[in-house]
């Protein structure tokens, strides 16, 4: 929870590097526990950000279609928009489905436990019912950059940003790549170069990988997968 609330931060330091939101607005989904969440608005106003709540919520099962659509709902209605593109963070096993015992707590997609989990499937569902097509879906976590999770998003985004790979409790560095993620045509080279270049000079773990895959294409290639 406190990386997660570094990154929340570090998004708005990056808000504040560009003198404010231009056409954008932000809305933050988090939870600071499974019966605890609380969804907020990020403005910028006289040069600082301040965070606006527009919701807390007690239990919601923000697993299942029907939950993450009512959370997308309340986002559309509070911040309509032409388009959306969305940022998620959590710990996840790339196209594992939930449930699966022998993983250790970085390996499966939403929490460490079959309860707290997400299937793919069910977060594209949901998206779909929200009538909220996104331009980008960034995960900010590991093993996510496959064929399978972006085939599985390819009616709901139109581009899929994940690692193939482990990410850091850091995460992507928000502050830095932020610029790139909110022209109306994100700069999804500049954001992955961004993220290895610091990354990569980290004397700790000198490593990091960030990819960008168009979901449309990926019908084409399950059709030659299957041929």
């Amino acid at each position: 929870y406190s990386y997660f609330l570094n990154n929340i931060s570090d998004i708005e330091d990056g808000i504040v590097a560009q003198n404010g939101l231009g056409n954008n607005r932000v809305l933050v989904f988090v939870s600071s526990s499974p019966t605890q969440s609380t969804l907020f608005e990020i403005r910028y106003e006289r040069g600082q950000c301040v965070r606006d709540t527009l919701r807390q919520y007690g239990y919601i099962d923000y697993t299942t279609p029907g939950g993450i659509a009512s959370i997308l709902c309340k986002v559309r209605a509070s911040a309509p928009a032409q388009q959306y593109g969305m940022i998620i963070g959590s710990h996840a096993n790339g196209w594992i489905p939930k449930g699966v015992e022998n993983y250790s707590k970085t390996r499966a997609f939403g929490g460490s436990s079959r309860r707290y989990q997400t299937d793919m499937f069910d977060l594209a569902t949901g998206i779909e019912q929200a009538g909220m097509h996104m331009q980008f879906i960034c995960f900010d976590d590991c093993y996510l950059a496959q064929v399978e999770i972006a085939y599985d998003l390819r009616n709901v985004a139109d581009y899929l940003i994940a690692s193939t790979s482990e990410v850091l409790a850091d995460g992507i560095p928000y502050a830095e790549v932020w610029k790139y993620f909110t022209p109306t045509i994100p700069n999804y080279k500049e954001i992955c170069e961004t993220f290895y270049q610091h990354y990569i000079v980290q004397p700790y773990h000198p490593c990091g990988t960030l990819s960008a895959i168009k979901c449309s294409e990926i019908k084409e290639m399950a059709q030659l997968m299957k041929r």
